[in-house]
Order: C-alpha cells, then sequence, then structure tokens
C-alpha cells in the first residue's frame, strides 16, 4: 500500500488536532504579546517555533528568516500558514509529509504548552511544588500576564 494514499489512524488524527490547536494558540499568544516591552519574550518565542518556520519555507520554497530580525507579524504569519498547510495536508493524507510536520513542530507545540501551564499557574496560589520534566522557564522569560478579574 502506497504510504502517502494511507489514511491518518486516530491516535495521529488526535495528534493533529492538538498540534492545529497549539498552532492557533500560538498566534493568539504572540498577538496578546504585541504591546509587551519585553523583548526577551519574543525572541525566545522566535527560537522556540524556529522549526515551524523551516517547515514552512521548505514547503512553500522560500529563503528561511534570521530569527534574531524577525519581526512579530511575520512570526504569526508563519505560524498561521503552517497551521493552513497541515490543514491540507490532512486533507490530502499525504502521511509522510504529515509525520515531517509533527517533527518540525514539536518545539512550537512545547513552547505553548509552557506558556499556558505559566499562565494557568499564575491563578494559582503560591506553593513550593514544581512538577519533574517542566522546561527550562526561560522559555517565558518576560512573559505579560493577562489582566487578572479582581473580585
Amino acid at each position: 500500500m502506497d504510504q502517502d494514499l494511507a489514511y491518518l489512524d486516530d491516535e495521529e488524527d488526535i495528534e493533529l488536532d492538538a498540534l492545529e490547536g497549539s498552532l492557533t494558540k500560538g498566534v493568539t499568544i504572540l498577538r496578546e504579546q504585541a504591546n509587551n516591552p519585553d523583548n526577551r519574550f519574543f525572541r525566545r518565542a522566535a527560537e522556540e517555533v524556529r522549526g515551524t518556520i523551516r517547515w514552512v519555507c521548505k514547503l512553500d520554497k522560500r529563503d528561511m528568516p534570521d530569527t534574531e530580525t524577525i519581526s512579530l507579524d511575520d512570526v504569526t504569519m508563519f505560524l498561521d500558514r503552517a497551521r493552513h498547510l497541515l490543514q491540507s495536508l490532512r486533507e490530502n493524507a499525504n502521511l509522510q509529509a504529515v509525520r515531517d510536520a509533527k517533527v518540525h513542530m514539536r518545539k512550537t507545540q512545547a513552547w505553548v504548552n509552557e506558556v499556558e501551564y505559566k499562565e494557568s499557574r499564575y491563578t494559582m496560589p503560591k506553593t513550593n511544588v514544581r512538577e519533574k520534566g517542566r522546561h527550562d522557564p526561560s522559555i517565558t522569560h518576560g512573559y505579560e500576564y493577562r489582566p487578572r478579574d479582581h473580585v
């Protein structure tokens, strides 16, 4: 059986749904941070999504931009474009390309999960508890929290 014409199994389909959701959340996170005066968060974000940008550039046959000079609008455009490309690959059941996308976007997905984790911990009481296996907190240095609703 030709692998490109094979259908995705349920587990891979669920993983791809989560990946598409992470790309959408990544765009939302970056847009929310547009007015953040601390440039550390954006520079680190650009480094973390570099694999996704490389994958989009490979498929679109364009040059890879320098992550040191890339703008916020360009990064959000690349994440949005990655989501659209992933959807079209899923519709065409291009199994090898979909698996390649999952590998390239692994760090992007981890970055989005870490920002969401940090945001959810912000609303919890302070504790000394630290989960094992969490990423280096420098991923989110400079992150500007959403305003809390005070009751």
